[in-house]
């Protein structure tokens, strides 16, 4: 916090109470969770326990990071890049992808003291689902580029209507 000699010559009933700035976790996506809870039912029917995590949308902006998984606080985010309707083919195998690593967990073999996220237990889960590698294809041929350029040229177009003439 700042202050500047004119707070410190306020009475201390009108000064400035510091803004704490606290981050709530966000509740779950409507959206994407239905399509969470229905990938589970169909592929990992016994492991309800995934049921539990809280699927949103990113706040930030995103460049590299499609979606992640955070299994201690058993939570995915994914890229608000894809919360539009081109793209939300790819959730599917995207959200499949994520649910791997929770069904996974903590699990994780180790090679040299580093865990191997995506070793060959995952890769086995992995190749479970009928349309990843049509979606690694896309990723690979710079369809998920697109969808950031798309998503800031959106962006912008919106912020320049909505801006004062």
């Amino acid at each position: 916090m700042q202050l500047s000699i004119f707070d410190l010559l306020r009475p201390r009933i009108f000064r400035r109470k510091p803004t704490v700035r606290r981050r709530t976790r966000p509740g779950s996506d409507v959206m994407l969770l239905e399509m969470w809870l229905e990938i589970r039912r169909e592929f990992f029917p016994d492991r309800p326990d995934v049921d539990e995590y809280v699927i949103h949308w990113s706040r930030r902006k995103q460049k590299r990071t499609l979606a992640a998984c955070y299994t201690e606080e058993k939570r995915v985010i994914v890229a608000r890049e894809l919360n539009y309707t081109e793209h939300h083919r790819w959730l599917h195998p995207l959200l499949y992808h994520e649910m791997c690593h929770a069904i996974l967990g903590e699990n994780v073999p180790r090679i040299n003291g580093k865990r191997q996220w995506h070793g060959r237990s995952f890769k086995a889960l992995e190749a479970r689902h009928p349309h990843l590698q049509q979606f690694d294809h896309w990723v690979k041929k710079g369809g998920w580029e697109h969808a950031v350029r798309s998503d800031r040229a959106k962006r912008a177009h919106h912020r320049r209507k909505l801006a004062p003439q």
